[in-house]
């Protein structure tokens, strides 16, 4: 039985999914892999379909309705919150793991109990201009405790990443869901240092697509800068009670200031 689920959030992608699953069935160990469809309208359907005849840990979920791109997300944790999976692996349509991933993070997690997620570097692709390049957070593997994080400055909205380098225990996201007021997933992944340590695996496992990504500039736009400062503020608020007052203090000004700087 596997360990882990690679959830596969998915709307009108028939041009990269292949891509995608073929990744994900390509490791060293074993995930289950579950496609879940937001109601495409293109060929997306079919060609999961393909992969669920040929391969027992494919699986394709259908939406009843269109539950929008955050409401997909949570879709994901609803399937995976009741199963047997231990670990929880979200992979955007286009994305790719590779082949040693899963072996790796499960291994961590073996290794190191008490983790709520385990992240890595991932490689950037720009098909487009022919280039990749490697995103690093940190250059070492090591284990962090969420003070550590914060003394790091790294904590929070600086630890995840994109969502193609990380995984998450079970517990670390139990009756969490993601918030669909806001654009990222800021909101949700500042909560999961807060359930157990963080430990950071310095070798790339995967591959974050570009030409998969409609919607990457909007990182960049005002409202997404905005939704970036206050998702800190309302952190800040939830661990007020869990850290120092020095540290509280510390965090606040940080915050600050890189508000400051966002919104020059």
């Amino acid at each position: 039985m596997p360990k882990t689920l690679v959830a596969i959030p998915t709307f009108n992608a028939e041009k990269f999914i292949a891509r995608t699953i073929e990744s994900c069935i390509d490791q060293t160990k074993t995930a289950e892999v579950w496609v879940v469809d937001n109601c495409s309208t293109d060929n997306t359907a079919r060609i999961v379909n393909e992969y669920c005849k040929s391969h027992d840990n494919v699986k394709l979920f259908s939406n009843q309705s269109n539950l929008g791109r955050v409401g997909n997300w949570n879709r994901c944790l609803d399937l995976f919150e009741p199963s047997s999976f231990q670990f929880l692996k979200l992979v955007f349509s286009g994305d790719t793991l590779l082949p040693e991933c899963i072996e790796k993070v499960e291994s961590i997690f073996a290794q190191q109990p008490d983790l709520s997620m385990v992240a890595w570097p991932y490689v950037f692709v720009d098909a487009a201009k022919k280039s990749t390049r490697t995103v690093r957070l940190l250059d070492e593997d090591i284990r962090l405790s969420l003070e550590e994080l914060i003394d790091r400055n790294m904590y929070p909205s600086q630890f995840a990443g994109a969502i193609i380098c990380h995984t998450f225990a079970k517990e670390a996201v139990r009756q969490e869901r993601f918030n669909d007021v806001f654009l990222g997933m800021a909101e949700f992944t500042n909560k999961v240092p807060q359930k157990g340590d963080y430990y950071h695996l310095n070798t790339p496992l995967s591959e974050f697509h570009l030409d998969g990504h409609s919607s990457y500039a909007k990182q960049f736009e005002y409202l997404f800068v905005l939704e970036r400062a206050y998702t800190k503020a309302i952190t800040l608020k939830q661990i007020e009670d869990v850290v120092t007052q020095e540290k509280y203090e510390s965090l606040k000004q940080s915050i600050l200031a890189q508000i400051e700087k966002d919104f020059k």
